[in-house]
C-alpha cells in the first residue's frame, strides 16, 4: 500500500507523495546540519540519511541513527496539496471502501461516509480523484486511472512537460509496461516533425534511496538509465534515431537537486558538508494548465493499478492569468502557473530577501516570467545546474556524478576524496562576505538554489546481472528477475 492521505472530518483533505514518516520534514531552507540538541527540529530518526545510515528500531524514534557532528542530514523535497469541497467525499469513500476490503474480523466496524452537510466549500480548481487500486487492495475491478491522467496529459500537452518524480522507470528500458517514456517520444517527435518548440524538464533524485554500492540502488539505477539513455532504445536512444544529440537535449532535460551546509565539529572548527536534496514528490504540470499530485512514482509498481494501491489529484484552476508562453500572449492556469513558479525559483535559486526564504514572495511583487519556452529561462536552468556542479565539484571533488563510469572507479575515486578543511565562524563569515577566496569553501557563496544535472553517463559501463535482483528480498517475492524495478 502506498497511498499518502490524510482526511479530516470529510472537509479538508491532503494528497500527495509526503509519508508520515522520519526523516520527511523540509522547508525550502533544505538544511542538513542540526545540531540544538535542546530544541531540535529534527528529534532523534527525524535526522535521517539514509546513504550513511538504514533506518532502523523505528519502535525507538528518539533514539538517534548516527551522531549529528560526523555527519549531515539528508534534505528532502516533496509536494503535497490540500483539497477541500465536494471532492474530500471521494478522498473519504477511498477510505471506506479500503478499510471495509480490509476488515478481518465482523467485530472490526464497518464504515460509511456521511452525507454532505453545511455550506459546499466555493473555489476556482476543478479536482479528479486518480488511483491505482486492484482487487486485492481495495477495488472490485483493477483500477489505473493514474496512468491514464498521465498518458492523456501528455498526448494532449502543446508546449511543455514538467516532472517531478522518486523513479522514472518505463517502456523504454524493456520488459516495462508502463508506456510513459514511450508516450514523451511520440510527443517529442511529433514536435520535430512539425519544427514546434516543444520542452520536457524531469528533476530526479541523483540517487535512489540508499548507499550508492548497495544492490537494490545499482539495480534501480540500471532500469533508470535504461529508460532514459542506455541503448538505442531507451528514450534518447529513440529521439537520436530522428535528431541530433543537440536538438534532444533542447526537447528534454533531466536534472537534481543538491546542497551544502556547515556541521561543528568537537575541536569547534565548521566542516562544509554536501548531500542530494532527495526529491521524493511525484508531481507533473503540463502547459501550465494542468497538475498531478499523488504518491504514484513513474514505474509499474505505482501504475498498472494490480501492484500497489496509489491516490493522486488531477487539478484545473478556472481562474486564469496572463503569462506568455514562448514569448506570446498565453492564458494559464492560476494554481499550475504559481506553484510550477514556485518550486522553479526554489530550484533557481530566485528567492532574494530574508521573507522569501520560507517560500513566500511579497504579496505585491509579481512572480517572475519564467516563461518555459523563452531561450533564457532554459540558458538559466542549464546554466545555473552547470555552475553548480562545477563549484561542488572543486570544492567536495563531488560523488556520484559523470565522471564515474564504473563502481569500481566509485570506490577509488571515493577513498581518494579529501574533505575541504575546518573553518572557524568568522572564516565562514569571511568567505560568506567575499573576503576570503583563499577558503576552497568561500566558492560555495556562488551556488544558486540546488540544481544540477543529472548523471547521464553514471555507471555506463558497469554491467548489472539479473542475479542482483535476489539482494532484494526472497525469490518468492517476484515472478520472474525482471519485475522488482518496475
Amino acid at each position: 500500500h502506498h497511498q499518502k492521505l490524510v482526511i479530516v472530518d470529510e472537509r479538508v483533505g491532503f494528497v500527495g507523495g509526503l509519508d508520515l514518516a522520519n526523516g520527511r520534514y523540509d522547508d525550502v531552507d533544505y538544511r542538513l546540519e542540526d545540531q540544538c540538541m535542546l530544541a531540535p527540529r529534527w528529534p532523534g530518526k527525524d535526522y535521517y540519511n539514509p546513504s550513511r545510515a538504514p533506518m532502523e528500531d523505528c519502535h525507538r524514534p528518539f533514539d538517534q541513527l548516527y551522531h549529528r557532528d560526523m555527519a549531515p542530514r539528508m534534505a528532502w523535497h516533496d509536494v503535497h496539496t490540500r483539497l477541500e469541497g465536494a471532492v474530500v467525499k471521494d478522498l473519504a469513500r477511498n477510505f471506506v471502501e479500503r478499510w471495509n476490503h480490509h476488515r478481518t474480523s465482523v467485530t472490526e466496524p464497518l464504515l460509511y461516509t456521511k452525507p454532505p452537510t453545511g455550506t459546499p466549500v466555493e473555489g476556482t480548481v476543478e479536482c479528479q480523484i486518480l488511483r491505482s487500486l486492484a482487487p486485492w487492495s481495495g477495488s472490485m475491478v483493477t483500477e489505473a486511472s493514474i496512468l491514464g491522467a498521465y498518458v492523456s496529459l501528455i498526448r494532449s500537452s502543446q508546449h511543455f512537460i514538467y516532472i517531478e518524480q522518486q523513479y522514472f522507470i518505463s517502456s523504454t528500458a524493456g520488459e516495462v509496461h508502463n508506456p510513459i517514456a514511450e508516450e514523451l517520444v511520440k510527443r517529442i517527435l511529433h514536435a520535430h516533425h512539425w519544427k514546434k518548440k516543444f520542452r520536457v524538464m524531469i528533476v530526479l533524485p541523483n540517487f535512489p534511496e540508499g548507499r550508492v554500492l548497495d544492490d537494490n540502488v545499482v539495480l534501480l539505477m540500471r532500469w533508470q538509465y535504461q529508460t532514459i539513455c542506455r541503448g538505442s532504445g531507451s528514450l534518447i536512444g529513440r529521439l537520436l534515431e530522428h535528431m541530433s544529440e543537440d536538438q534532444a537535449h533542447q526537447y528534454i532535460s533531466f536534472f537534481c537537486l543538491r546542497t551544502y551546509d556547515y556541521l561543528r565539529q568537537p575541536n569547534g572548527l565548521y566542516e562544509a558538508h554536501t548531500e542530494q536534496v532527495y526529491v521524493h514528490s511525484k508531481l507533473m504540470i503540463v502547459d501550465d494548465t494542468y497538475v498531478i499530485i499523488g504518491s504514484a512514482n513513474i514505474n509499474d509498481r505505482s501504475l498498472r493499478g494490480n501492484r500497489d494501491s496509489e491516490i493522486a489529484a488531477l487539478l484545473y484552476d478556472l481562474e486564469g492569468v496572463d503569462i506568455t508562453m514562448a514569448g506570446r500572449p498565453f492564458m494559464a492556469s492560476q494554481y499550475a502557473h504559481t506553484l510550477r513558479c514556485h518550486l522553479w525559483r526554489v530550484h533557481l535559486g530566485l528567492f532574494t530577501r530574508a521573507h522569501e526564504l520560507r517560500g513566500v514572495p511579497d504579496r505585491d511583487e509579481p512572480l517572475p516570467s519564467l516563461d518555459p519556452l523563452a531561450e533564457d529561462v532554459f540558458q538559466l536552468w542549464q546554466e545555473t545546474a552547470q555552475e553548480n556542479a562545477a563549484i561542488y565539484s572543486s570544492v567536495f571533488s563531488c560523488l556520484p556524478d559523470d565522471r564515474v563510469h564504473s563502481l569500481t572507479q566509485y570506490e577509488k575515486l571515493l577513498s581518494e576524496r579529501i574533505p575541504p578543511p575546518g573553518l572557524t565562524r568568522e572564516q565562514i563569515r569571511e568567505a560568506n562576505a567575499g573576503k576570503a577566496e583563499h577558503y576552497p569553501a568561500s566558492r560555495l557563496t556562488r551556488i544558486r538554489g540546488q540544481l544540477i544535472p543529472y548523471p547521464l553517463r553514471l555507471f555506463e559501463r558497469t554491467t548489472v546481472t539479473k542475479t542482483n535482483i535476489w539482494s532484494l528480498g526472497p525469490a518468492v517475492l517476484f515472478d520472474n528477475s525482471l519485475q522488482v524495478a518496475t
